[in-house]
């Protein structure tokens, strides 16, 4: 959950890095959605999500595009841990 504490904790440096990857030319952006979903952030998985989705717009610009980035469900060395069908899970993430 540390990239997802960073969301709250150090919203001042994620800003910033979407300011810079902005400011050299990228016109894509990854929100830092890692660790937010509900299996992982439980409660305020909601919360985080918008926050870091708002932390990235406000960056982008006119034009930018912005993408979420999905974890696997359960630990991201062993994909075999997760549910045979992720998809509900990854599609509450993505709305």
């Amino acid at each position: 959950m540390w990239s997802a504490a960073a969301i709250d904790r150090r919203p001042d440096v994620l800003a910033a890095i979407h300011a810079d990857y902005a400011a050299a030319g990228a016109d894509v952006h990854t929100a830092a959605t890692f660790r937010t979903r509900r299996r992982a952030a439980g409660s305020d998985w909601q919360r985080l999500t918008r926050r870091a989705v708002h932390l990235a717009r406000e960056a982008l610009g006119p034009g930018g595009v912005l993408a979420g980035s999905i974890a696997p469900l359960e630990d991201c060395y062993h994909p075999e841990r997760s549910p045979t069908d992720p998809g509900p899970e990854h599609a509450e993430l993505a709305a």
